[in-house]
């Protein structure tokens, strides 16, 4: 779309806008002697108004898109995105002008200016879902894009639907920046269009912790299939990493009583792990279980006696009496502890 084409297209709806308003006020005025006009009639015409208003200033700033200035270029982008902010429902509107000449942005020598080109498509959203092509060339073509531009294209890219899911999928295995591979992984769960086994390979053999966090996190999200990867998520207890250790427990614990074949793998971790964040998410995933072995309720009343993290002492009583009458043989402890341990007593039920 040239500056030409769209300052006619630009035309043509502002024409059209302004006629039907025009039309509705003669009808209104010669009405008016008799009746007001209707509230419907008063609300139909601001609307088109209004987005007359809007038009009017997206012709402008599609005009300065032409400029020679990058810094012209960079402010009428921001000021584009600062209007699609006030007023969303008004993304489709904007599209109608700005679309195709934010899209030739995109391939701007300066970042600065590409950024704000991707900003503005990814506020319209669906409605910029036709000028993709330039959003997968930061990510796919032959010219490099820096970090920046490839994690802002993929936002862009997940707000306009379903439409770049195979795109995302692609960049999710072999994109080498782990915050483009993060965004995918977190875009494709919450479209709902990834699967377990995907995950189950991030979360095994992704180089970046990050990254293994949030496949553990959306693995629950998968509903009454999370059971199946409970033995993978099992295994990432013993993760290099304390915060994917921390984010396997409380997706276990997310799986519920459905996971209580991994609770043998919990009381491990709860009683030998060094960090004291994965030992205390540990302790929440087995109340979270509500099922515990003989050996489990076991480590759960030494760490009430004898861990030294008061936290974790209370959260372990904690554990303890949501297993109610399948803890009794740590009866005597938590008896004990809540007599002579005051960080301990507020973690009993």
């Amino acid at each position: 779309l040239s500056d030409n084409d769209s300052e006619g297209e630009g035309d043509s709806l502002e024409s059209n806008m302004s006629s039907s308003a025009n039309s509705l006020d003669v009808s209104g005025l010669q009405e008016s002697r008799q009746v007001d006009l209707s509230e419907e009639a008063l609300e139909r015409y601001e609307s088109l108004c209004k987005v007359a208003m809007v038009l009017r200033d997206v012709r402008s700033l599609v005009s300065s898109l032409g400029s020679d200035s990058i810094q012209v270029q960079r402010g009428s982008l921001v000021k584009l995105g600062k209007l699609l902010r006030r007023d969303p429902k008004k993304a489709w509107v904007v599209a109608q002008l700005a679309a195709a000449p934010a899209s030739v942005k995109v391939w701007h020598r300066d970042d600065s200016v590409c950024l704000e080109a991707i900003n503005v498509l990814r506020l319209m959203g669906i409605h910029a879902r036709e000028q993709g092509a330039p959003l997968i060339g930061c990510l796919e073509g032959e010219r490099p894009s820096s970090n920046e531009v490839r994690v802002a294209a993929i936002r862009a890219l997940s707000c306009m639907g379903t439409e770049f899911a195979n795109v995302l999928i692609a960049r999710m295995q072999d994109d080498p920046y782990w915050e483009v591979r993060h965004l995918c992984i977190e875009s494709l769960s919450s479209m709902e269009l990834i699967c377990g086994e995907v995950l189950a390979r991030r979360l095994q053999q992704d180089p970046d912790p990050s990254v293994r966090v949030i496949a553990a996190q959306c693995l629950v999200k998968l509903g009454k299939n999370a059971v199946t990867w409970a033995p993978v998520l099992a295994r990432s207890l013993s993760d290099q990493q304390s915060c994917v250790r921390i984010a396997a427990a409380r997706a276990l614990g997310a799986v519920g009583v459905s996971a209580v074949e991994q609770a043998d793998a919990l009381g491990r971790c709860l009683r030998l792990d060094a960090s004291e964040p994965v030992r205390l998410a540990a302790a929440e995933a087995l109340a979270s279980i509500g099922r515990a072995s003989a050996s489990q309720v076991f480590i759960l009343g030494w760490c009430v006696a004898k861990d030294p993290s008061p936290a974790l002492r209370a959260k372990c009583a904690t554990a303890l009496g949501v297993l109610g009458r399948k803890a009794a043989s740590q009866a005597h402890v938590l008896d004990v502890a809540r007599r002579h341990d005051s960080e301990v007593a507020g973690g009993f039920r």
